[in-house]
């Protein structure tokens, strides 16, 4: 059963951790803003009305509602009037999916020490970037897993004068990714 997503619309994704209010439709691409006033675009079938979870017409797991607006009913909220802060907007946050799967088609043959170090390469390669383009922060998404690249990244940066790193919004991200502070 299809449903339809309108502007105004509260809604989850299915595929990752995040959500909000729907704030423009174009074909079937949906800008939605979340908690926080970023504004991530998702294809519409990616995308979960709030109001099916709360019925139960869908069972997601790993989905975190406590950022949802209270008294919501039917999905929809009323807007306030209240001013609300001016918020950096999604395409001003610099994020590295640092999954094997986005870095290469092939690690087959790879070696646990090989992934590891492909994997830093490409953190370093973001945090030389990050400077260049003169970033106060980026996101580095290394997923739960063990945690042996989130330890790697975070020796890496321990004791830098030059940076510091704090666990990313949990909301956003899970417990996968690490906010990188440049200084």
């Amino acid at each position: 059963m299809a449903v339809s997503i309108a502007i105004g619309d509260q809604v989850h994704c299915l595929n990752e951790t995040g959500g909000g209010e729907v704030i423009a439709l174009s074909g079937n691409m949906a800008t939605v803003r979340d908690a926080d006033g970023f504004e991530w675009e998702y294809a519409t079938d990616e995308l979960i009305l709030a109001s099916e979870m709360q019925t139960g017409m869908k069972t997601l797991s790993n989905l975190e509602l406590s950022h949802l607006p209270k008294g919501e009913q039917g999905g929809r909220t009323t807007k306030s009037k209240s001013p609300r802060r001016k918020k950096r907007k999604a395409e001003d946050v610099m994020e590295i999916d640092l999954h094997l799967h986005e870095l290469t088609e092939y690690d087959a043959g790879m070696g646990d020490g090989e992934k590891l170090r492909l994997q830093m390469l490409h953190f370093v390669e973001a945090l030389e970037r990050a400077r260049e383009e003169k970033k106060s922060f980026f996101i580095a998404i290394h997923g739960r897993g063990k945690g042996v690249l989130r330890h790697e990244i975070r020796s890496l940066l321990d004791g830098r004068e030059d940076c510091s790193y704090e666990d990313a919004d949990p909301r956003r991200y899970g417990l996968g990714a690490t906010k990188v502070l440049l200084h």
